[in-house]
C-alpha cells in the first residue's frame, strides 16, 4: 500500500513524453519506500448489561380520589328521533244519581239530624247509609220539593243534619236527598291500529 503523501510525489518524478521530439523518455526511476499503514488497534468494549426485573403487580389497592375535573364542554346536539305513535284517548263519563226519600210522621223541630236508616230508595228498599261524597260528588236537598242552600245542611253516610236555627217540619213534610257522582274514564286508543 502507498500512502497518499508518496504517491503524489510519485507522479511528479516521472515525466513520460520529451517535448522536441515526441519520444518517450526514460522514465526516471525512484525507489519510494513506503511505509504500511498502521493498523488500529481493536479494543474490546465489554457493553454493560442492564438487567430488568419484572415485578407483580400488587391487586386490591385502594388510592384516595383524586379532585374532580372541571366540566367539558356541551357537546353538539344530535338529531331529532323519529315520531311516537299518536294516542287518542277516549274519555268515558258516567253520572251516578242516587235518590233517597223520607216523609216526616210528626211534626220536627229544627236543628235536627234524621238517621240514613230513615230514607227509602227510588225503589222503595231502606237503606243504612247514604252513597260516599267526594271531590267528584255532589248532594242536593229538596223539602216539600224546593231545593235548599248548601249553607242550610250537612250530609254525612250515616245521617242528614238539617242546620236551620229555628223552624219546624210538619208531618207529611217530603225530603228528598239527591246524591250525583261523575266518573271519568280515559281508554287509550292507538290511532296506527
Amino acid at each position: 500500500m502507498v500512502c497518499k503523501k508518496n504517491r503524489k510525489m510519485a507522479m511528479k518524478n516521472k515525466p513520460l513524453f520529451n517535448y522536441n521530439d515526441g519520444r518517450s523518455k526514460e522514465c526516471k526511476k525512484k525507489t519510494i519506500i513506503v511505509c504500511p499503514m498502521k493498523r488500529k488497534k481493536s479494543r474490546r468494549v465489554i457493553l454493560k448489561s442492564k438487567i430488568y426485573i419484572r415485578l407483580k403487580p400488587v391487586i386490591n389497592v385502594t388510592a384516595p380520589r383524586g379532585p374532580r375535573g372541571s366540566r367539558g364542554p356541551r357537546g353538539i346536539r344530535g338529531r331529532q328521533g323519529p315520531a311516537g305513535p299518536v294516542i287518542t284517548p277516549l274519555v268515558s263519563s258516567m253520572l251516578t244519581a242516587n235518590r233517597y226519600f223520607f216523609i216526616a210522621n210528626s211534626d220536627i223541630p229544627l236543628p235536627t239530624e234524621i238517621p240514613a236508616n230513615q230514607f227509602i230508595t227510588d225503589d222503595g228498599k231502606s237503606i243504612t247509609e247514604f252513597a260516599v261524597l267526594d271531590q267528584n260528588s255532589y248532594a242536593n236537598l229538596y223539602i216539600n220539593g224546593i231545593m235548599q242552600e248548601g249553607s242550610s245542611y250537612s250530609i254525612s253516610t250515616s245521617a242528614l243534619n238539617i242546620i236551620a236555627n229555628q223552624g219546624t217540619l210538619f208531618a207529611g213534610t217530603s225530603i228528598i236527598i239527591e246524591t250525583v257522582r261523575l266518573s271519568v274514564q280515559l281508554i287509550p286508543k292507538n290511532d296506527a291500529m
